[in-house]
């Protein structure tokens, strides 16, 4: 954020989202973000709103995990989310068809994650492979239409 563009900046609560810019921005990133918002299908309302036409909301959210502490805490920690849940959510706002998921994780990286093991401590092939029956973390592309 420089001073010569702090339209670059937007501070505002993704829930109350007729206090937000509408039809403002062409890109919304979120990650990790929606499981510590209490109200997270008013949140994704917001992150539609807030989009041009043909904007795309790209974000993340965190499937199996531990409480993390520190945020729950201080504002709260809510959710832990399923590929078929998030992915209706999204869906209710921006249309079906314009909801693409992906999900990235298995019983190896789960085990390894909440077990606090780093990367380096890991086998790698084992930890890249994908199952979708073990999302640690579901990453969402939606486009507004």
């Amino acid at each position: 954020y420089s001073s010569e563009q702090k339209e670059a900046t937007i501070i505002g609560d993704l829930t109350k989202y007729d206090q937000l810019p509408q039809n403002y921005i062409d890109c919304f990133i979120c990650t990790q973000t929606l499981n510590f918002i209490y109200d997270f299908k008013e949140a994704v309302k917001g992150m539609h709103s807030i989009l041009k036409p043909n904007g795309v909301a790209l974000v993340t959210v965190g499937g199996i995990s531990q409480i993390s502490r520190y945020d729950a805490d201080r504002w709260g920690d809510f959710w832990r989310f399923n590929p078929q849940g998030i992915e209706k959510a999204f869906q209710e706002v921006f249309g079906k068809d314009n909801v693409t998921i992906h999900v990235y994780g298995n019983s190896y990286a789960a085990t390894m994650f909440l077990n606090g093991f780093a990367t380096e401590d890991c086998n790698k092939a084992k930890l890249n492979a994908i199952d979708e029956d073990y999302p640690i973390t579901i990453a969402i592309v939606a486009k507004k239409q």
